[in-house]
C-alpha cells in the first residue's frame, strides 16, 4: 500500500522571536507524529505602519526533533537569519542577528496541512535602520502573518494483491521455471503497455518496462506486460522451488514480497475464456492448417471450427511444462527444436493420445507446444481432456469435440 506523509493535529502554533534574538515554535496541541517539516514561506502584512517583510522558515524534523532555519528575506533589517533545533512540543531557542533587540510574536492556528496563519506584533528598525530597543514602543508594528509550504505526498509504493500463472492457462496458485505468470495490485507501473522487438537485447527478453521490473527469489524475471494494475512475467530459470518471494519494483521504491509456490512444472494449457461455451471450458486446440479450431461448428463465431476426428494431428499450446534439452533458459526467443525433459501424458476421456511433439515454439519465449493424434474414442462435444507431466496431473477441468 502506499505510504503518505502528511501533518496531522495542531490546532495552536506560536512563534515568537523574543528579545535577544529567541525564536520560539511552541504548539499548544501537538501530537507525537505531527510533521512540520518543511520549507514555508512567511509573508507578515502590516497594519499601518508599511513594515512588511517577508521570510523562509526551513524546518527538518526527524521523529519528534526539529532542526532549520529562519531567513528574512526582505523588509526588516533588524531580523536577518538563525538557525535552531529541538522537539516537537518544547520551546526552540535561536540567536538572531547578533542580538538586536528585536520582538517578533507570532500566533495562529495550522489550515489544512499546508498553510499557518496568524496576527503578530513587531518592533522593527527606525527610518534610519537601527534597532528600537525593546522597550521603544514607538516603533512597533501589528498586522498579520500567513506562511505557506507545498505539501508532496510521498509516491506510492507498488504493492501487490495476488500472483498466478497465466490466467488463459488456467490461473494456477504456483508456477515453475519458465512459467508465465500474472501479478496484480496497485502502483505497478506508471502506463500500460506490452513490450516489444525494440525492448529486447537480440534474443533476450526485457527485464524491465518503463521501469518496472520483477524478481523472484531474488532473480531478475522476464517482463512483457505492465499496467498499473497488473504485470506479466516469466519466471527465471535459476529460481529453486518451494516458495520464492515476488517483488515489484518502480522508480517508486519496491513493493513488499508475496510468495510464489514454485515447483518444477506447473503446466497448464492455453483455454481462454471465450473458449468457455454454456459452462464448459474448451482446450484452445487447432488443427494443422494453424487457422482452424477444434470446437462444435459456430460455437465462436470468429472462429473457423470443426469436431476432431480420431487420426487426425492437432496441437495443443501450453507454459509450466519444465525444462527442455537442448538447455534454452527462460527470456530467450526460441532458435532451435528441442523437446521437454519431463514425461508427457494427454488423454481424451480414459484413452491416452500418441504425442508427437512437446517443445518450446519456435520464435516465442517461454509457450509450449504439443502435438498429438487424437485417438479411437467416442463421438461428442464434451470429451474431456486430461494430462500429466513428470507423473503431475494438470488441474483444469478442460473438454475437446469429437466425431
Amino acid at each position: 500500500m502506499g505510504t503518505m506523509a502528511r501533518i496531522t493535529t495542531l490546532t495552536l502554533l506560536t512563534l515568537v522571536l523574543a528579545a535577544v534574538g529567541m525564536f520560539h515554535i511552541s504548539p499548544e496541541v501537538v501530537h507525537a507524529q505531527t510533521n512540520v517539516a518543511g520549507t514555508w514561506h512567511l509573508v507578515a502584512m502590516s497594519s499601518y505602519r508599511g513594515q512588511n517583510f517577508e521570510a523562509t522558515l526551513s524546518i527538518t524534523q526527524v521523529g519528534t526533533q526539529l532542526s532549520g532555519s529562519f531567513t528574512v528575506a526582505t523588509g526588516d533589517p533588524c531580523v536577518v537569519s538563525a538557525n535552531f533545533s529541538g522537539s516537537v512540543g518544547s520551546t526552540i531557542s535561536i540567536q538572531v542577528n547578533g542580538g538586536f533587540t528585536e520582538l517578533i510574536s507570532l500566533t495562529g492556528s495550522l489550515v489544512g496541512a499546508a498553510e499557518v496563519s496568524g496576527t503578530y506584533t513587531l518592533r522593527s528598525a527606525n527610518a534610519d535602520g537601527s534597532c528600537n530597543p525593546l522597550n521603544n514602543v514607538g516603533g512597533g508594528d501589528a498586522g498579520t502573518w500567513t506562511a505557506t509550504r507545498t505539501v508532496t505526498s510521498p509516491p506510492p509504493l507498488p504493492s501487490i494483491n495476488g500472483v498466478v500463472s497465466a490466467s488463459a492457462f488456467g490461473a494456477l496458485l504456483g508456477g515453475a521455471p519458465g512459467s508465465w505468470i500474472e501479478i496484480y495490485g496497485a502502483n505497478l507501473a506508471s502506463d500500460s503497455r506490452e513490450w516489444t522487438s525494440a525492448d529486447f537485447s537480440g534474443i533476450n527478453a526485457p527485464t524491465a518496462l518503463d521501469g518496472t521490473s520483477v524478481t523472484i527469489g531474488g532473480q531478475h524475471a522476464y517482463v512483457d506486460y505492465i499496467s498499473p494494475g497488473q504485470v506479466n512475467a516469466q519466471v527465471p530459470s535459476g529460481v529453486g522451488t518451494a516458495y520464492q518471494p515476488v517483488v515489484v519494483t518502480t522508480s517508486m521504491g519496491a513493493s513488499a514480497p508475496v510468495n510464489l509456490t514454485v515447483a518444477l512444472v506447473a503446466p497448464g494449457l492455453l483455454a481462454p475464456p471465450s473458449f468457455n461455451i454454456g459452462g464448459k471450458q474448451y482446450v484452445a486446440a487447432v488443427f494443422s492448417d494453424g487457422e482452424t479450431y477444434v470446437l462444435p461448428p459456430g460455437t465462436v463465431p470468429t472462429l473457423s471450427s470443426r469436431r476432431a476426428q480420431p487420426g487426425d494431428v492437432i496441437t495443443f499450446y501450453g507454459v509450466g511444462f519444465g525444462a527442455v534439452t537442448p538447455n534454452i533458459p527462460a527470456g530467450q526467443i526460441v532458435e532451435q527444436i528441442n523437446a521437454i525433459d519431463s514425461s508427457l501424458q494427454v488423454l481424451f476421456g480414459a484413452t491416452q493420445a500418441t504425442v508427437t511433439y512437446a517443445g518450446l515454439v519456435a520464435n516465442a519465449v517461454g509457450l509450449y507446444q504439443i502435438n498429438a493424434v487424437v485417438p479411437n474414442v467416442s463421438s461428442g462435444d464434451l470429451i474431456p481432456v486430461t494430462f500429466t507431466v513428470a507423473g503431475m496431473p494438470g488441474h483444469q477441468s478442460l473438454y475437446i469435440a469429437v466425431q
